[in-house]
């Protein structure tokens, strides 16, 4: 009686953490549902290849091992020269940046077009290698022999001319210019050929200040864009623009009161 009852104690204690284990998992896997990789585009400047991505989640202390691929190896390792928001210490946030050295990745004279995959994992508390679900997105980069990359300043203020060049396009290329904001949705800035790669652009004083995204499309193939991000900022108040001539007109004011005061100086002091 005793030793079945101790069976049983032991069977049903294995049977309680198994089923405990259980429920764990199943409450990571609900949160794991949660997290988003979306918004990966990528510029190339002849040298390094810099993708961007956003990934979402709800707790932003949880940390995600990123790697990246390329069809270079038929996605068959991570990349090498990859620096950045890689590997397993990864936390969520918009704007992540990878910068992959292809140069110093690939042979010199590979010309090929490039798909990348970037796979996302979420991880175990307390543990760095057991996933619990993966997410992965796929793009394109052109081919490093083209060496078309996209120009553009990080940040510009509304009310301002925005400029952006496009280096190493042919002379019949076809260059449209979009502007993606964070709703993703596209606006077109304008269109030039490869013989005069420059476009400027007035940016709206309504333009709603935020993170917006740059992408340059040769020729209609949007799967061979390039982007970049950009920051549009609030215009300058004029208010902030009139206070240094205010300080500056201050500054004048107390000097003058004072040169106008009595600048009569002490006669000598009388010894008796």
């Amino acid at each position: 009686m005793q030793r079945d009852y101790f069976l049983f104690k032991k069977s049903f204690r294995s049977h309680l953490l198994f089923f405990l284990f259980g429920v764990i998992n199943c409450f990571w896997l609900q949160r794991a549902q949660a997290q988003t990789l979306n918004n990966t585009f990528s510029s190339f400047d002849g040298n390094q290849v810099t993708i961007f991505y956003d990934l979402v989640y709800s707790d932003t202390s949880q940390l995600f091992f990123v790697e990246i691929f390329s069809s270079a190896d038929q996605f068959a390792r991570p990349l090498s020269f990859a620096s950045g928001a890689v590997g397993n210490r990864v936390k969520a946030g918009r704007l992540q940046k990878i910068v992959w050295d292809v140069r110093k990745a690939l042979p010199s004279d590979f010309d090929q077009e490039i798909s990348y995959k970037l796979k996302v994992t979420l991880l175990l508390p307390g543990q760095t290698t057991v996933p619990i679900q993966s997410q992965t997105t796929q793009a394109v980069v052109p081919s490093l022999a083209k060496a078309v990359s996209l120009i553009a300043p990080a940040s510009c203020r509304r009310g301002k001319l925005l400029k952006v060049s496009v280096a190493g396009a042919n002379p019949g290329d076809q260059l449209v210019y979009e502007l993606i904001d964070p709703q993703k949705t596209t606006t077109t800035l304008g269109s030039t050929s490869g013989t005069s790669p420059v476009l400027n652009w007035p940016v709206p004083v309504s333009l709603p200040s935020g993170r917006y995204t740059i992408r340059l499309v040769s020729n209609g193939n949007t799967a061979e864009s390039i982007a970049l991000p950009i920051k549009i900022k609030h215009k300058i108040p004029l208010v902030v623009k009139a206070l240094p001539a205010v300080v500056a007109g201050a500054v004048l004011i107390v000097l003058s009161g004072k040169k106008t005061g009595d600048s009569t100086l002490p006669g000598p002091i009388n010894p008796n």
